[in-house]
């Protein structure tokens, strides 16, 4: 019968039955993908339980108002530390959107940009290996989930959604499309190091990637005949960062045995680490599974792992690499191993029944069902109510309340726990700061040189052991957030007795 009579008839040709089946696939992946993107919301809209926010918050407003500063602007240290503004976008970023509809709008667009790192990173898995649609969107909520706790209103989660874009372009660059991929390298790395510091990691996957490829052609020629390696180094070439911004991390660096969290091992009895763990145990077990292994895919991950295990402030960079290899390489020993599992269910006697055909609106009720769902979880944590209970449990905010009403201008001492902010002020600035914190010999002479006066801390904490042997005493204790405001004093006698800091009235 003749293709003209086929098309009369209402018949089908194979080539547009296979380019039927082509486009039903590609439709099924986007909803698939959709799907998850929906459902990795619930736990990329994090709390603002990570006081990073309201530091960078603070920033973003004094930028925003005055320009870049060039000295350090809060610590309680008298002395003008040289600063570099890292990720000073961010922190404009966050103030703007702050003001625009509050911590809500915040906490939304910063998960947004969470999930759609996991997109990306699904996305970055080469075409080539022919992943199933729901392999990667099973991908995207896992990795979501391992993600998340280290996510959050911070730099970091725009940090991770520029390593997996570069991922991405990466991917594309390998497949031969250097020219349309990997000349937008240079203009990401320019936005990334305005963001966040973490944009040394994409240099460093960029360049790992470039020696993978030139590695495997030497070793098996003809291979990777579609990636450029001439443009990527000129891509490279031209990514933009000052001098300043490398000295500044190298500073930071060098502090990273001074006790700062995230320069420290992954302590592996939290619960985010142990999932880091989990995800990295599956990664090895699928490269074995599989069979074979690509050598940039082993470049990068043995990278991210090795990094991960130096300073668990780049966990969530490892999740990112990972996300993509697991998805490839679980399609790869499912295919593996998967014909082996159904024969064995067949000889137990399990019957495999072909599914009957879906309705054509089942993917969009689902989806909108899905949305729907996920509006009624995420809706709620952001309102005003909630956030204002969670900061108000997590932050010292009637301690604060009770400093700006009083004790304005002052000098305060404070923990680290309630901002973070020595980590971002150098090396010098943090062991002063560490001083003071580990009741070092001359930790006395620290607080008195800085004119530090007063200071807001927990009340369990040694410091204000410390500080209230030597005679300072509380003023006001804040009890949801357990902090105390304590203030300086003359030395005690020595039989004196030490007050008991939540006697002091409520902030």
């Amino acid at each position: 019968m003749s293709p003209e009579l086929l098309t009369r008839t209402g018949a089908t040709t194979p080539s547009a039955a296979g380019e039927r089946t082509a486009r039903g696939r590609w439709s099924a992946g986007r909803w698939w993908l959709a799907a998850a993107i929906l459902l990795s919301l619930v736990v990329t809209v994090r709390d603002l339980g990570d006081a990073d926010a309201y530091w960078r918050l603070a920033l973003g407003r004094l930028i925003t108002g005055h320009g870049l500063p060039g000295t350090e602007p809060f610590s309680f240290q008298a002395a003008a530390h040289p600063w570099v503004a890292q990720g000073w976008l961010t922190d404009v970023l966050i103030s703007r959107l702050w003001a625009l509809g509050g911590a809500g709008l915040t906490m939304l667009a910063f998960g947004i940009a969470g999930s759609s790192a996991v997109l990306a990173a699904a996305l970055a898995v080469p075409r080539r290996a022919a992943v199933p649609a729901l392999a990667r969107a099973a991908a995207v909520v896992a990795g979501a989930v391992v993600a998340a706790p280290l996510l959050g209103v911070r730099s970091q989660t725009l940090g991770v959604l520029g390593l997996a874009l570069c991922l991405l372009l990466l991917s594309r660059w390998r497949e031969g499309s250097s020219t349309r991929a990997v000349w937008l390298l240079a203009p990401l790395m320019l936005l990334w190091a305005n963001l966040d510091a973490g944009f040394v990691i994409g240099l460093v996957a960029v360049t790992l990637t470039g020696l993978a490829v030139a590695l495997h052609r030497r070793f098996v020629p003809g291979s990777e005949p579609g990636a450029r390696l001439r443009p990527l180094g000129l891509a490279l070439l031209l990514a933009p960062a000052g001098i300043h911004l490398y000295g500044s991390l190298g500073e930071n660096l060098a502090g990273a045995g001074l006790g700062i969290s995230g320069w420290q091992s992954p302590a592996f009895h939290t619960w985010p680490m142990r999932l880091v763990e989990l995800e990295a145990l599956t990664l090895v077990v699928l490269w074995t599974a599989a069979g074979r292994l690509d050598p940039v895919d082993a470049a990068l991950g043995l990278a991210a792992l090795v990094a991960t295990l130096y300073a668990q402030g780049t966990a969530a960079a490892f999740t990112i690499v990972a996300l993509p290899q697991i998805a490839r390489y679980g399609t790869l020993a499912a295919a593996r191993y998967g014909p082996r599992v159904v024969e064995a269910l067949g000889h137990g006697g399990v019957v495999v029944r072909r599914l009957p055909p879906r309705p054509r609106r089942l993917p969009a009720v689902a989806l909108a069902l899905i949305a729907a769902a996920v509006a009624a979880v995420v809706a709620p944590r952001l309102s005003p109510s909630h956030t204002a209970g969670v900061e108000a449990a997590t932050e010292p905010v009637a301690a604060a309340g009770y400093v700006a009403a009083h004790l304005a201008g002052d000098r305060l001492y404070s923990a680290v726990e309630w901002g973070g902010y020595p980590a971002a002020i150098g090396q010098a600035a943090q062991q002063r700061y560490l001083d003071v914190h580990d009741l070092r010999a001359d930790w006395r002479t620290a607080l008195r040189e800085d004119g530090v006066t007063h200071a807001v801390l927990p009340q369990g904490s040694r410091e204000v052991a410390a500080l209230e042997e030597v005679g300072w005493h509380s003023l006001c204790h804040d009890a949801a957030a357990g902090a105390v405001v304590i203030a300086a004093g003359p030395m005690p006698a020595p039989d004196a007795p030490i007050p008991d800091a939540t006697a002091a009235p409520a902030c």
